[in-house]
């Protein structure tokens, strides 16, 4: 997909997410492929089915314990190393947490800001 087309900019950065599916399968990792204020891209074998339903929870510290922004996403598409999820709804503090996130790893901030302006949803 080319960059034009992408609603919101991604970042890499290394931080503990857990997905949590319906069927009981959770997915770690230590890592992102990619993160927005819209979904990520997360590795993983795992293989779910395109639109299955999925906790995500990212976690501040290292540990993976603890505070996390939440969010409730569904699978937007699924490869052989990694899962990407849309995110469907998030909390206003989690959202506020995700965005200053991306902000502060990002190495133009004021686009991320000019993006949030322009799309207030994180859809």
């Amino acid at each position: 997909m080319s960059e034009e087309k992408r609603r919101f900019s991604r970042i890499k950065i290394s931080r503990p997410i857990t997905l949590r599916f319906a069927d009981g399968t959770t997915c770690r990792s230590s890592t992102f492929e990619d993160l927005s204020v819209g979904g990520c891209l997360v590795p993983s074998d795992y293989s779910p089915k395109i639109g299955t339903e999925c906790h995500v929870a990212i976690f501040f510290d290292e540990q993976a314990k603890g505070r996390c922004i939440e969010i409730e996403g569904t699978v937007a598409r699924c490869e052989r190393t990694s899962i990407a999820v849309k995110f469907i709804t998030i909390t206003p503090d989690s959202l506020f947490h995700l965005k200053n996130l991306i902000r502060f790893n990002t190495a133009d901030p004021e686009r991320i800001d000019t993006e949030i302006q322009n799309r207030p949803g994180i859809l």
